[in-house]
């Protein structure tokens, strides 16, 4: 009935993204190799807060409520309707947007709420249902964690967040000497003090999810245990046990990762374990690991996105024909999706396959039996990469133009500035790049048009003509955006052999990330670009950087901001030590 479908599909939206298994080879053999770079990845900003200071201050609360809403109505969130973010929020919008073929950055809008009712559609008597099934929700996530860990688990660790009163001298006196000297272990004492001291329940179990994943990325996994299950709502518990897996295959603790995932009392939430690992395997340049953990996944529109994703891996290692055996499976597979917001995204995910493996045929079957004239539009987009990653760059102009007549079918403004921001990417993959600038004027000042002029600017880069890239960059509205294309610029350089350009770009990226007013944005973007900076081979100056991240996020005075800004600081320490 109704309230079952809402409990099942709302319950399923609560993990920040799971990974529960790990696989052994099958298929064709490979040598592993470079990562694969997935040609549908797009571009994100550097330090993503998830939430800015509008949002924070509550002045988004009933935009957020509607959001929150919308995304419940649809199976996508199922956590508390009360017109405050969160981190289950957060990733329910990322994953609309992702399905929705929008710029993903987990923030709430006016524009995304537009989409959101269009998707979603009227709803009688919607909250009461909601209401009703929420409680079904907490009653059941209880009853699975008492199932797991006993009748007791709500007792175990509640220390974290009552304990006795803390000798504050004692604790002012170890923090200055951890932010003197920052290393993981002692930087994650201090995120978990803070999160200790949030007082709203949502917003303290955010922060201690974040504490959470970054313990369990510097091996402290029982700590992360013990944490998980002080959190105050029983379905955000089995969230952050989610967290707990994915950190650990981020740090590449794959053993680890399956044994806490096997923790979390929610089969539901398998599906995007497997889905997690798989794309780990891909990124690692093993699609034969891939291939096995793709087949344990169950849901279709969980098992699609990374079966295809698979099939691209083969086509990259030259296994064409084990690609086209995919495609063919993933064809059967997105034929039994039928829910209207996954099946034209699935449609347009196999589109774009089926073009990729040679079966163009197949191809515009799939295109012509997408009803949105928008989805239409971003499934011929995809199709463009996707010749042009073949070598037939004819047909990838040929494609572009149908998508370009296909603009004129759109009448709704927000549709077709989503189009044209396709359109534009696709220009720009093609080296045209006045007609990506001209479709991007045609875009609206805002998030969506930086993130297309990032795109461009990038594309710019990789087509070696820096000068042009350099010119329009400033072009970028967003802080974030316009740090991350210089950061990538940087990089860029550096694979050309230009150490001086990749400097400059590398120290102007800086010079943005600390005029950054927000606190915790600048902690995050300054965290990131240490990471970057490692990454690129100038350890010194990476750790110079994270020293300036630990410095602002020491002064947050907002215990749930500097709880945030501290675990995001232990993550890039990670890294860089991995480095």
């Amino acid at each position: 009935d109704t309230q079952h479908w809402l409990r099942a599909a709302a319950v399923s939206a609560l993990a920040l993204i799971l990974i529960a298994a790990s696989a052994t080879g099958a298929g064709a053999t490979l040598q592993p190799g470079a990562p694969y770079a997935n040609p549908h990845l797009i571009p994100a900003a550097l330090g993503d807060t998830d939430i800015d200071a509008e949002t924070q201050t509550g002045r988004y609360s009933l935009l957020v409520r509607q959001i929150q809403l919308r995304l419940a109505e649809i199976g996508l969130y199922g956590g508390r309707i009360g017109g405050v973010m969160s981190a289950e929020t957060a990733e329910a919008i990322r994953t609309f947007q992702r399905f929705a073929n929008l710029p993903v950055d987990g923030k709430p809008s006016h524009e995304l709420l537009d989409t959101l009712t269009s998707a979603a559609g009227e709803a009688q008597h919607l909250l009461l249902r909601l209401d009703r099934a929420q409680k079904d929700q907490i009653e059941q996530a209880r009853g699975d964690l008492e199932q797991a860990f006993g009748p007791d688990w709500a007792q175990q660790a509640r220390a974290v967040v009552t304990g006795a009163k803390p000798d504050l001298e004692a604790l002012r006196a170890r923090a200055e000497g951890c932010y003197q000297a920052p290393e993981p272990a002692c930087l994650i004492v201090e995120a978990e003090h803070a999160a200790e001291s949030v007082e709203k329940d949502n917003l303290r179990d955010w922060a201690l999810s974040e504490v959470i994943q970054a313990q369990a990325r510097i091996g402290q996994a029982d700590q992360a245990l013990r944490v998980a299950r002080a959190i105050n709502d029983p379905r955000s518990v089995i969230a952050a046990l989610s967290g707990i897996a994915v950190a650990l295959a981020r740090a590449g603790r794959i053993e680890e990762a399956l044994a806490a995932a096997q923790q979390v009392p929610d089969a539901t939430l398998r599906d995007k374990a497997l889905r997690a690992v798989a794309e780990g395997q891909l990124a690692a340049g093993r699609p034969d690991f891939a291939e096995v953990t793709v087949s344990l996944i169950e849901a279709p529109h969980e098992r699609l996105p990374t079966l295809v994703a698979t099939a691209h891996a083969y086509l990259a290692h030259g296994y064409g024909d084990v690609a086209h055996g995919l495609a063919m499976e993933a064809e059967r597979l997105a034929d039994s999706i039928t829910a209207e917001l996954f099946r034209e995204w699935a449609l347009s995910e196999m589109a774009s396959l089926m073009a990729a493996v040679g079966e163009g045929a197949k191809a515009n079957i799939m295109i012509a039996r997408i009803g949105s004239a928008k989805n239409r539009v971003q499934a011929l987009c995809d199709i463009v990469i996707a010749e042009l990653r073949s070598g037939r760059e004819k047909r990838a102009r040929q494609t572009l133009e149908i998508a370009q007549t296909t603009l004129s079918a759109i009448s709704r403004p927000a549709e077709r500035q989503q189009a044209r921001a396709c359109l534009a990417a696709s220009h720009a993959a093609l080296k045209e790049f006045d007609d990506a600038l001209k479709q991007a004027r045609g875009i609206e000042f805002g998030y969506m048009h930086s993130f297309v002029l990032a795109r461009i600017v990038l594309a710019m880069a990789r087509s070696h003509q820096m000068v042009e890239a350099l010119r329009l960059i400033d072009s970028i509205q967003d802080m974030k955006l316009r740090i991350n294309a210089y950061v990538t610029m940087s990089r860029i350089a550096r694979e050309n052999g230009d150490e001086d350009s990749a400097t400059r770009l590398s120290n102007e990226a800086t010079t943005l990330a600390r005029g950054l007013t927000n606190p915790l944005d600048k902690a995050f973007v300054l965290a990131d670009l240490a990471s970057s900076q490692a990454a690129g081979g100038d350890g010194a100056t990476g750790r110079a950087t994270l020293g300036e991240a630990v410095d602002v996020a020491a002064k947050i005075t907002d215990p749930w901001a500097r709880a945030r800004a501290l675990s995001k600081a232990v993550s890039a320490l990670v890294v860089i030590n991995g480095i």
